[in-house]
């Protein structure tokens, strides 16, 4: 507004747009800047936020003073979005960085707050951002040590500061240095915390490190003056904004679980984010007398339609679709040799679903629909939890992975993500490793690893410092065991990744598979993604649909191993595309094709229901060329549960709404595998 209300009284300003005093003012005034609870040292526990790593990185420079070397280049930083996770004009999606309504099941969940920055808060992001601000500590701003800086080139790093572009002015300067370890402390809280540093625990930690720096370097005050610094940035009072007091409850690092001796069976999803074409991976070419269905095609995909050329012919033995023969893209000829070989099927028009639904009952609104159809946050959600319905359930694999944990005796079971926080591992009381793509980043100061585990080993009241404290010191754990594990690791048939994006983050999954054998693990769930599906812009699907074929290329490399038989990898998306083109793409769908890889699968089919009519009064069209789902993902999940070791009876557990859909439009074990 032109003018800035505060209850009582209008004080006017200049009413043109963008009036700072005006923002500045409705700021202070407003209800939260003036809560008596809040001003109290803010004694509400759940108000505050976890900070971004970006702005926490600007803190540092801002508060400690960055100073450019002379006759050296302004501040420049080189990929922080590999780093950190964030960067300026290096948005992934049209999303942001993270969503606004991410939530880590647990404490933040249970009070119903939301932690957005938490969504990139994983262990390989968490742990460049601590060797980052390390770096910049000790070296000033290179690329040494994994600093943020752009490269230095060979050699610099053996004399780092001397070649440093700038330093932080505040750690190097004589009179810090000079302060003892009570001022020094008192200093940093207040110039990188605001003053909410946690006495008590955290003070008598940072006390002791600064004095054991001075005992080990004959008193060298500027290297314990960094060591306390490195240490400060890594706690909940710098990381989050809430105040944050600790209880008597102490953290207890994980402790292994022991086998029962069940040989390893490996569960992969490949998810196709962005809403894939599918009807573009799976094509009607042959079909039964009466059908028109390949006129329908390519009349209703227009510009979007695959010539005859551009397909790679399918047999489908199932017997039971408007076709005999499909057509497979022909960039995906690793996949459709493993169909050809018995090893893979097609799903064909499944989606996510409350409860079965036709076109009458769609368009009456007489049956519950998924919520926010068509859009990518929520039907993502939809589709890896596979409960539609409930905003906060636990991810499919989750469930998955805690019935098998909860069974007598317990499943031994490995959970793994190599692309980011996902929801189909999250919740269900279990926590899972996060790797990003091909490296396992580890804490380069290990010597940190002690001190910083002192100064987390208690939980907080506060949610949000006690989830990110928790989130530190389990990334440093799961960074260092996963860091030996796969690096102890090779490939029997050699790395096959090349350039792929997707194929780097299998290579990893197939490296853990065989390092994970060797620990007599039974159980062992991964979550791989690749990014791009999203193509409004553009019907060229050769370069995604060829990265998804790297399938074919993990198959190989289990089959060397011997552990193909043992092993289902999943390739899903949220929804399916519109048939219909918008002149240069499509546009979001609903119903698709989903695939199912394994030596254990009785491939060489397509399950599910493929439409009938591809023509606008087809029985499953909507607008545009979407289809409502005749197969719910409960379908797919069922048999693979169920092979995967979920007893009958506890199916439920796992699928929610399994029960809402009769036995003819679900899938057992006897039906997908062998």
């Amino acid at each position: 507004d032109a003018d800035a209300d505060d209850g009582a009284n209008v004080v006017p300003f200049t009413r043109r747009y963008g009036d700072l005093g005006a923002a500045v003012y409705a700021a202070l005034v407003d209800r939260e800047a003036r809560s008596a609870t809040l001003a109290a040292t803010g004694k509400d526990s759940g108000f505050g936020m976890v900070l971004d790593p970006y702005v926490n990185v600007m803190r540092v420079l801002r508060a400690l003073e960055y100073t450019r070397a002379p006759d050296l280049r302004e501040l420049t930083m080189y990929d922080l979005f590999g780093k950190i996770g964030v960067q300026v004009l290096k948005s992934p999606t049209v999303f942001g960085f993270y969503l606004p309504e991410h939530t880590p099941a647990g404490s933040l969940e249970n009070a119903g707050l939301v932690a957005p920055q938490l969504e990139i808060a994983t262990p390989p992001q968490l742990v460049g951002f601590l060797n980052g601000l390390h770096s910049l500590i000790d070296n000033g701003m290179t690329d040494c040590d994994s600093g943020f800086a752009t490269n230095m080139g060979n050699g610099n790093c053996r004399n780092a500061r001397q070649n440093a572009d700038g330093f932080l002015a505040v750690i190097d300067a004589n009179s810090t240095a000079a302060l003892d370890a009570d001022a020094l402390i008192d200093r940093l809280a207040l110039l990188l915390t605001g003053g909410r540093l946690a006495t008590g625990a955290t003070r008598d930690v940072l006390i002791a490190e600064h004095a054991a720096v001075l005992n080990a370097t004959d008193g060298d005050r500027h290297a314990a003056v960094r060591h306390v610094a490195k240490l400060v940035v890594t706690t909940a009072d710098f990381l989050a904004t809430t105040r944050n007091a600790y209880t008597p409850d102490t953290r207890a690092p994980p402790q292994p679980v022991p086998s029962g001796g069940r040989p390893l069976k490996s569960l992969i999803v490949v998810f196709m984010a962005g809403g894939t074409d599918s009807y573009n991976m799976l094509v009607p070419h042959t079909c039964r007398a009466g059908s028109n269905l390949v006129s329908e095609y390519t009349a209703m995909r227009g510009v979007a339609a695959l010539a005859r050329s551009q397909l790679a012919v399918i047999d489908d033995l199932s017997d039971s679709q408007p076709c005999t023969r499909f057509g497979m893209h022909t960039s995906m000829p690793n996949l459709r040799q493993l169909y050809q070989d018995g090893d893979a099927l097609w799903l064909a028009n499944i989606g996510a679903l409350v409860e079965p639904m036709n076109l009458t009952e769609y368009k009456d609104k007489l049956k519950q629909r998924p919520p926010s159809l068509f859009s990518h946050n929520v039907m993502t959600r939809s589709t890896v939890n596979v409960h539609a319905q409930r905003k906060s359930a636990a991810g499919i694999l989750a469930r998955i992975a805690k019935v098998l944990a909860d069974q007598t005796p317990s499943y031994k079971v490995s959970m793994t993500s190599v692309s980011g926080v996902t929801r189909a591992l999250t919740g269900a009381g279990r926590e899972y490793d996060i790797i990003s793509g091909s490296n396992v980043r580890t804490l380069k100061q290990s010597k940190l690893i002690d001190p910083i585990e002192a100064l987390t080993a208690q939980h907080s009241d506060a949610p949000f410092s006690d989830t990110i404290a928790g989130e530190i010191v389990s990334s440093l754990y799961s960074s260092e065991r996963l860091a030996t594990l796969i690096g102890e690791a090779e490939l029997d048939a050699g790395a096959f990744a090349g350039e792929s994006r997707l194929g780097r983050q299998l290579e990893t999954v197939a490296k853990m598979i065989k390092a994970l054998s060797g620990e007599d693990a039974e159980r062992a769930l991964f979550y791989t993604s690749r990014g791009g599906f999203d193509t409004h812009n553009t019907i060229e699907l050769e370069p995604i649909f060829g990265d998804i074929d790297m399938v074919g290329k993990l198959a190989d490399e289990l089959k060397a191993q011997g552990k193909w038989e043992n092993t289902v990898i999943v390739g899903i998306s949220e929804f399916g595309r519109t048939l219909k083109s918008n002149g240069q793409g499509t546009d979001h769908g609903w119903g698709g094709q989903a695939f199912i890889a394994g030596g254990s699968v009785n491939g060489g089919r397509v399950l599910g229901q493929y439409p009938k009519k591809l023509t606008d009064d087809g029985e499953v069209m909507l607008t545009k060329g979407r289809t409502i789902p005749t197969t719910p993902w409960e379908a797919l999940w069922k048999g693979v549960a169920q092979w995967y070791g979920v007893p009958d009876e506890q199916l439920v557990d796992v699928l929610p709404n399994l029960n809402k859909f009769p036995k003819s439009m679900l899938f057992d074990k006897d039906t997908l595998f062998k």
